[in-house]
């Protein structure tokens, strides 16, 4: 704005010498206005980049650093509900408890179950209807509820209505949309009716099934998300105190680095830092590449560990490679030789 005010003040219409000379003289001094003005400049951009580049890595840490702590809350809210469950329960995990044969439910279709793992389904369905009031939901066959939906059993606990969003990580965009309308969950491109009801976190199966070895034993089958149950297993919370290294076995996290920047590695990866929750209460960011790969519990005598295929549904984070499915190892999820067993070494833990 100043070079056009200068040049507008300097430029004038005459023929006479003495207005030409002035005309000249002003002309002179508005090109080094106009040359101050253009190194000023420069010298303004300089520094704004100068300043970006502070700035803006400080205010990506800031955002991350916010992410951590949302993180970390939510996680160490499991902690405080799961010692209180633990307290009122003989010590156990905190998961569904019904078992095979009768079970007292207010509806006629929930109260038989063949096996361990339909009276889990039953239950979790029973605790829908009740504390989302949503009566007519469906009865679901061949689920694992425990996996994404372990978490009903502290809302029932709690006396909470479902869905309830501290079970969600906020940086779970699907989740968030999906929980805060449950009955418009195919408007909502959810991939069914109960995922509304999922949580960002999960626990492994050593928390709550058995054996924890051997062939009846609960294992993986290729994909991430599918599993392999005996009909044998059984299921129903085991005991806390059955935890050989509770500040080095994972209880709870999060399936995904959420606040990664690009691509969200879920938790298999090597790559990925995930918040954790020990079984000793303590929540950290831990580096997944130091954690104990893991076993096959089918096959507990060999050395080699659990492999499977992380293949992402529409609604999950793709793969690090690109392609349709990366092996991962059975870290947190499959920890050797089960709860006497350790996800991570005495110094693997971070801050953030």
């Amino acid at each position: 704005m100043g070079t056009r005010n200068s040049y507008g003040r300097g430029c004038s219409v005459g023929t006479s010498d003495e207005h030409v000379i002035r005309d000249r003289s002003t002309m002179f001094r508005s090109g080094l206005r106009r040359g101050f003005a253009i190194a000023d400049l420069a010298m303004l951009l300089v520094l704004i980049a100068l300043a970006a580049a502070v700035l803006i890595p400080m205010e990506r840490e800031g955002r991350r650093s916010a992410a951590d702590q949302s993180e970390t809350d939510q996680l160490e809210w499991f902690a405080r509900v799961q010692g209180w469950y633990a307290a009122d329960n003989q010590d156990k995990f905190a998961t569904f408890s019904w078992k095979a044969g009768q079970n007292q439910s207010q509806y006629a279709d929930l109260r038989f179950a063949a096996t361990d793992l339909e009276a889990a389904a039953n239950q979790a369905v029973d605790i829908i209807r009740r504390r989302a009031n949503m009566p007519t939901f469906q009865k679901v066959l061949n689920w694992v509820p425990h996996v994404l939906t372990g978490h009903l059993v502290f809302a029932d606990y709690l006396d909470q209505s479902l869905p309830n969003l501290r079970f969600v990580s906020k940086l779970d965009a699907f989740q968030m949309k999906w929980a805060r309308d449950p009955g418009k969950w195919e408007q909502n491109n959810a991939p069914h009716a109960r995922a509304p009801f999922w949580s960002s976190y999960e626990s492994g199966p050593a928390f709550y099934s058995s054996p924890d070895r051997g062939s009846d034993a609960m294992s993986q089958a290729q994909s991430h998300n599918i599993y392999l149950v005996p009909s044998n297993c059984k299921f129903g919370g085991n005991q806390l105190s059955s935890v050989v290294f509770p500040s080095r076995k994972a209880l709870r996290w999060d399936r995904y680095e959420r606040h990664a920047t690009g691509k969200q590695p879920y938790f298999a990866y090597a790559q990925a830092k995930i918040v954790v929750l020990t079984a000793d209460g303590a929540v950290a960011r831990r580096d997944m590449a130091t954690s104990n790969p893991g076993w096959n519990p089918n096959q507990p005598n060999n050395s080699l560990a659990m492999t499977y295929l992380y293949q992402p549904m529409y609604y999950e984070p793709p793969t690090l490679s690109g392609q349709s499915g990366d092996a991962v190892y059975g870290r947190l999820r499959w920890t050797r030789n089960a709860l006497l067993g350790w996800d991570f070494s005495g110094n693997s833990a971070r801050s953030r």
